[in-house]
């Protein structure tokens, strides 16, 4: 069993991972939408 500090740890860290995973969904999108026809290269960040 998790004690309560462990358990609020792993929750965090669970959801900075979807949340960095929702941002590069996003980011890859304005790539999509920036230049379709190059695709990939066209973000820089």
């Amino acid at each position: 069993m998790l004690s309560d500090e462990q358990n609020r740890i792993e929750h965090e860290t669970h959801d900075q991972s979807v949340e960095e995973e929702m941002r590069e969904r996003y980011e890859e999108q304005q790539r999509r939408l920036a230049c379709p026809s190059c695709g990939e290269e066209a973000f820089t960040g």
